[in-house]
């Protein structure tokens, strides 16, 4: 591998912590075209093939227990509580320093904690100096994410800073960014010239549904009936890695909902469309702030799907709904107008401190000589 100047250490764990990563290595290229990125799977790199099983048995568990994983997430201690954990990593910590040697990075940035906890481990173990910065990737305030040696943290909202402020972090090392999302979802665009674009009507309100990569969206083909049969309202459905629900929308045969599994156009379809239904990842909560597109969040069950579900209540940003009857009710409430434009009015106070280029001006300002 060629060296760089940013190491970037993510995880595919669902889609979001790679998109954090992409989206951040964007907008560095955007100020500085010749600025080196070099974003590398830490379970990759640690676990070699063995980590296709993890990221395997994780789809199972996110799609069959959330308890499992939940239970994990809430009681999960930190690697650096064990006794003699530097000989315990002896090996991780071998090969991240190998990588670093070879990289010559400047500057470690995590979007994952494990990632940061390793790098943590690894300063401490080999007296590095070297930069960690650490993006967290929902709203949230979890120990996993805290480790001694960071540097800098690039976080959701001033809530969080403050909470982490409370946990003895140094409001030096704090950063309230907002979760990074790609240039394009900060674009200028027409909401009516977009729709005549994708081929309906102007004046049609148009609903997206999504439910991140694994297609975790409502099932019952009842409410897509439902759905249907409002008047002047269009669908859209992304369904991802769910084909059996893909298979089972398209034989319903609905004149006004399309199904699709994937777009590389996501950011013109959230400032195309007039609400979003799905689920609350964080950074798809963040898309949504910076399309100015309210949400509805349907059955939060993931641990950080919950807290970030807490700042959308908090922010008034979009409705939580637990079951398909609240689902139809925040539908209803939402295709009104003034209801609509409430939650748009809160979207835009929290979209004045979301700002994904901070983060990359702050790491040139700090690796740049």
């Amino acid at each position: 591998m060629d060296k760089c100047d940013l190491l970037i250490l993510t995880v595919h764990f669902g889609a979001g912590h790679i998109s954090v990563s992409n989206a951040i290595e964007e907008h560095l290229k955007s100020i500085d075209p010749t600025y080196r990125v070099c974003i590398i799977d830490m379970n990759e790199l640690l676990f070699s093939r063995k980590s296709k099983i993890m990221y395997r048995n994780f789809d199972r568990i996110i799609k069959t227990d959330s308890h499992v994983y939940n239970f994990y997430y809430y009681h999960r201690r930190p690697w650096s509580y064990l006794k003699h954990k530097e000989v315990f990593f002896a090996k991780f910590l071998s090969k991240i320093h190998e990588l670093l040697q070879e990289l010559q990075p400047a500057c470690v940035l995590s979007t994952f904690p494990s990632s940061t906890e390793i790098m943590s481990l690894y300063k401490e173990a080999y007296n590095s100096k070297i930069l960690l910065y650490t993006c967290i990737t929902d709203v949230v305030d979890n120990s996993e994410w805290i480790h001694p040696n960071n540097d800098l943290y690039f976080v959701a909202h001033e809530s969080i800073a403050a909470r982490l402020i409370d946990k003895d972090i140094s409001p030096e090392k704090l950063m309230a960014t907002g979760i990074p999302v790609g240039k394009k979802f900060y674009k200028e665009y027409s909401k009516e010239a977009l729709k005549v674009e994708f081929g309906y009507d102007a004046r049609d309100r148009v609903i997206l549904i999504m439910g991140g990569a694994h297609g975790l969206i409502p099932e019952k083909a009842s409410f897509y009936r439902w759905l249907d049969r409002i008047e002047h309202v269009k669908t859209v459905i992304i369904s991802g890695k769910n084909a059996k629900l893909k298979e089972k929308l398209e034989s319903l045969q609905l004149r006004n909902i399309k199904v699709i599994e994937h777009t590389d156009r996501m950011p013109e379809y959230m400032h195309m469309v007039d609400i979003l239904i799905g689920k609350a990842g964080g950074i798809t909560v963040f898309e949504a702030i910076v399309s100015l597109l309210p949400s509805i969040v349907y059955k939060p069950e993931l641990g950080q799907e919950m807290e970030n579900c807490k700042f959308i209540k908090n922010e008034g940003l979009g409705l939580i709904t637990e079951d398909i009857k609240e689902l139809k009710k925040a539908v209803i409430s939402l295709l009104y107008y003034d209801n609509r434009n409430k939650i748009i009015d809160n979207i835009k106070k929290v979209k004045e401190n979301v700002n994904t280029e901070i983060i990359a001006r702050k790491i040139l300002e700090t690796t740049r000589n």
